[in-house]
C-alpha cells in the first residue's frame, strides 16, 4: 500500500530522533540508489476547506496536526507553498 497510508510524522523531526539516540545513516552508501516506486495519490477526504476547518475547531471533533516549521507557524517567514496559489 502506498501514499498517505504509508507515511508517519516524526514528533520533533530528525533532530529529536537523533537526540533520543536513534540510529541515522551517514556517509556514503555502498549500494546504488535506485528510484523508488512511490505514487502520490491525492485523497480528497483528507483535505478540508476553511469553513470545514473552523467547524472542526469549534466542535473539537478531530485532532488537528500542524506540521509547519515554527517560523512559518508564527508568521516569521512566508509559507513556501503560498506562491503556488498567488497570481
Amino acid at each position: 500500500m502506498q501514499g498517505h497510508n504509508n507515511v508517519s510524522v516524526l514528533d520533533g523531526g530528525l533532530w529529536q530522533w537523533i537526540k533520543d539516540g536513534y540510529e541515522v545513516a551517514t556517509g556514503e552508501f555502498d549500494e546504488e540508489i535506485k528510484a523508488g516506486d512511490f505514487e502520490a495519490n491525492k485523497k480528497n477526504s483528507l483535505h478540508v476547506i476553511f469553513h470545514e476547518m473552523m467547524e472542526i475547531v469549534k466542535s473539537q471533533s478531530c485532532q488537528i496536526v500542524d506540521t509547519r516549521a515554527a517560523e512559518h507557524f508564527h508568521g516569521k517567514t512566508p509559507e513556501p507553498t503560498t506562491s503556488m496559489f498567488l497570481p
